[in-house]
């Protein structure tokens, strides 16, 4: 819903940005040739010419918070120029900033850039890529507002550390102070008036904190969901204007379930900030006589914890401390299917108490949510309140690791969730989790009741292939995926696959790969297969799609010209956990669950 991308956003509750006093040497681009400098930018970018640029060596290139190669990302699927475009320009610092609206393979999307210029070339690139259609829309039917084109005289310019010192109180206030608001100050996130706007509301409420100014609705605590905002970067610094341009990660822990604003009764929170997140934003502050009067903003939600590009990775809010774990100590002996799923109770168990010291793990124990790195304790540890009913368990005893597939319960919403453990003489060595925040896909798991029959039986040991035959006929699918050929792999007959709790084979698991709608998929790398369950003839792994979007139609057998759906004309990324029953060396079930990720997402655990 709309309103879930625009309440996500204006908070913090940390004190202290770095801010920089610093004045680089006499400039050499000035304000002209900033702009000139975006403008070739997005010309090459339409192009799908990045490297027509003056590009410095060891370029760095970011989309959505994520490094990719230059030329990568919306340089890939650019087809035109919006209407909308705001410049900041920082001629001492070498930088320049910009909001504005592309054409993505004929759809509008809104832009954030930032450039850094060093000895007249592009050293960094810095993007933010709103793919969403209302959101684009509304900013390019807006027009520059005259409070960010209107100059400061020289005589009465702040400098740079006072502009970015009164932008940082606007940080400060979210934890009950007060900024230097003006007295027409508004907010402009993704395109919408959020602040004095009464015809913008969320349903359910009794009570509209968007129709409030500035300093009014900071009081109401309703942004009281954002946890900390680090790091803040202060990147562009426009003095003649009085401008700052930032980027900032707002880190939402899911946490806060209610809130109660002075003088009205306890609210309780809104469903999307009951469960972690993290929000990659860049926003433009005006300062006039030392106060914030205008704040634009531009936003995308990105998994909990993903850090800064550019700049410090460190991002935790000192106030939510993470218990310390003590290393258990190694034990010998073998770990047998029943040893590996205790482990897994045990993990779901602690998980649901919040308490992490339960657990024996190995000194160094590597925690991930969603591909991100992150300490055990934190995100769904922090928001789950039970194990649901879905329960699939795989175990390799010869690896030493175990896999689960169910659903929880995360402040009392239903998710779905995929865990890996690793277990090294006896202790938690590796926790991978992948969260799927989807009240209907984890809803689809419990209605089946009982995981799939095929999926849980023992198979007698007569029959069990190898498990290096298992890996391999395993990684067929992916062949066949890549190739459009489903004859790659030996698809069983009775062959199904299931994604997200949905039969998604209707046609059968061959028929469908020969029809090439999956031909945007042109790489599933890494693929990791982790959890060979030699028993049941189950291979369990987690791979990578990453579609650069690309491919706009294909050519089906039989019907002709096919367009793409809209959701594959996009650059993203899925990380997919997936497990195959292999019998009489056929692949005969699929079940995956999968998570959306920026694209150029990768694996903590690829070296």
């Amino acid at each position: 819903m709309r309103f879930a991308r625009l309440t996500c956003l204006v908070a913090a509750i940390l004190p202290a940005a770095t801010l920089s006093s610093q004045v680089r040497p006499a400039p050499t681009c000035d304000r002209t040739c900033l702009e000139g400098f975006v403008d070739r930018y997005l010309d090459a970018l339409v192009a799908h010419d990045a490297f027509s640029l003056p590009l410095a060596p060891g370029v760095v290139f970011s989309e959505n918070s994520q490094r990719l190669t230059m030329g990568d990302g919306l340089w890939n699927t650019a087809t035109g120029l919006g209407e909308y475009r705001l410049y900041v320009s920082d001629p001492e610092g070498g930088q320049v900033g910009f909001f504005g609206t592309v054409l993505e393979n004929g759809g509008l999307v809104a832009l954030a850039l930032r450039l850094k210029l060093e000895n007249q070339r592009i050293s960094e690139i810095e993007t933010l890529v709103v793919r969403d259609a209302a959101a684009a829309k509304a900013v390019d039917a807006m027009e520059p507002q005259p409070a960010f084109l209107e100059g400061v005289p020289a005589a009465e310019r702040p400098t740079r550390l006072q502009l970015t010192a009164v932008a940082d109180r606007y940080f400060t206030a979210i934890d009950g102070g007060k900024a230097p608001f003006g007295p027409d100050c508004n907010r402009v996130q993704n395109g919408t008036q959020t602040t004095n706007n009464p015809s913008f509301s969320i349903p359910g409420m009794t009570w509209n904190p968007f129709s409030l100014g500035c300093q009014a609705q900071i009081d109401t605590t309703f942004f009281s969901f954002v946890d900390n905002v680090r790091p803040r970067r202060y990147a562009v610094v426009d003095r003649e204007r009085g401008l700052v341009f930032g980027l900032f990660m707002f880190h939402v822990a899911g946490t806060v379930t209610s809130y109660t604003p002075p003088g009205r009764e306890t609210m309780a929170a809104l469903p999307q900030n009951l469960s972690p997140y993290t929000i990659a934003v860049a926003e433009l502050y005006k300062i006039r006589n030392g106060q914030i009067g205008r704040i634009e903003a531009m936003q995308v939600n990105v998994p909990y914890g993903t850090p800064s590009p550019f700049g410090s990775t460190e991002w935790r809010s000192p106030k939510r401390p993470v218990p310390s774990l003590v290393p258990a100590p190694a034990r010998r002996g073998p770990c047998n299917r029943a040893c590996l799923e205790g482990f897994v109770t045990q993990y779901l168990d602690a998980m649901v108490a919040h308490d992490p010291t339960r657990l024996p793990v190995t000194p160094g124990v590597v925690f991930t949510e969603n591909d991100v790195p992150l300490r055990l304790g934190e995100a769904l540890w922090r928001t789950a309140t039970a194990i649901g009913s879905y329960k699939l368990t795989f175990a390799d005893p010869a690896s030493g690791n175990v896999a689960f597939m169910g659903t929880v319960r995360e402040n009392g919403r239903l998710a779905a969730l995929v865990l890996r453990l690793q277990v090294d003489a006896g202790r938690i060595a590796e926790a991978e989790t992948l969260v799927l925040r989807n009240e209907t896909t984890a809803a689809n798991l419990e209605k089946a009741g009982l995981p799939d029959a095929l999926l849980r039986e023992t198979v007698a040991p007569a029959e069990r292939l190898p498990r290096g035959t298992l890996v391999a006929l395993a990684n067929t699918y992916f062949e066949a995926i890549e190739q459009g050929n489903g004859g790659v792999a030996p698809f069983d007959t009775e062959c199904n696959r299931f994604e997200n709790g949905i039969l998604t084979s209707g046609q059968g698991c061959s028929a469908q790969l020969d029809t090439h709608i999956f031909d945007y998929i042109q790489s599933i790398r890494p693929r990791r297969f982790t959890v060979v369950d030699e028993e049941r003839q189950v291979v369990f792994g987690n791979f990578m799609f990453n579609h650069p979007g690309d491919i706009t139609w294909v050519n089906v057998p039989g019907q002709g010209r096919r367009e793409m759906i809209g959701a594959a004309k996009r650059p993203f990324a899925v990380d997919v956990a997936e497990a195959f029953r292999i019998k009489n060396r056929k692949i005969l079930k699929v079940e995956a669950l999968m998570v959306s990720l920026p694209y150029g997402a990768q694996s903590p655990f690829v070296p």
